[in-house]
This record gives structure tokens, C-alpha cells and sequence, in this order.
């Protein structure tokens, strides 16, 4: 299921149900550094991920992460906010980025070329 949220962001942002796996360092979660999670919100350019662990220390922002969205593919990210169940992080496109990955990623929002 996918809602319409409003903001200020550079691209719109949805809400979105869409299993995914951060890999991050140990230490964060106990259970070491590849972890569940869900994405709750996504635009092009960021997303929100819930967990189901909590985290044993927050990562600084700025945190370098992979997120592996089910059904899509890896994206490199780095963390933005932090929370106790939830991060919110920033895609980090490569210059080598698979067209391929991008075009998955639009597949999954809706279009968001509404003549803004």
C-alpha cells in the first residue's frame, strides 16, 4: 500500500510498505551488522526504515549503510536521523550506479513528476 505524504523534499515522498536489509557495522543492533527492516516512507532520494531490534547505540549521522530493498536491489546510503527503532537515510548514488537499480526504484513509487 502506497499513500501520498507532502513535504519540503526535492522529490515527493510516499508511504510504503516494502521489506528491506541495512547492513551496517557491528555494534548498532545486537545480532551484529545485517538487519530486518521495513521501509515506512521513500521518495527518490531518502526513505525511512523501522526495525524490529532496537538499536544498542544510535550510528552518527553520516553513517555510511547499504540498503538492500527487497525485490529492487543494494543502494548505498548514509544515515540522516537516528531513533531507537527506526533510521531515516539519504541515497547515495554512484557514477557507476545500475540503470537498471533506478529504474526498479522508479517501478516501486508512484510518479512524482506532478508539474512541480
Amino acid at each position: 500500500m502506497i499513500e501520498n505524504s507532502t513535504d519540503r523534499r526535492d522529490h515527493q515522498s510516499f508511504k510504503i510498505y516494502q521489506p528491506c536489509r541495512v547492513t551496517i557495522g557491528h555494534g548498532y543492533f545486537s545480532g551484529g551488522g545485517n538487519i530486518k527492516g521495513l521501509i515506512t516512507n521513500i521518495s527518490k532520494g531518502d526513505a525511512a526504515i523501522r526495525f524490529v531490534l532496537k538499536m544498542a547505540k544510535p550510528p552518527p549521522v553520516g553513517t555510511p549503510v547499504n540498503v538492500y530493498i527487497a525485490g529492487v536491489g543494494d543502494f548505498p546510503s548514509k544515515v540522516m536521523r537516528c531513533y531507537d527503532d527506526s533510521f531515516a537515510i539519504a541515497f547515495r548514488p554512484r557514477k557507476t550506479w545500475d540503470k537498471q537499480l533506478v529504474e526498479k526504484l522508479d517501478r516501486l513509487l508512484p510518479d512524482d513528476s506532478d508539474g512541480e
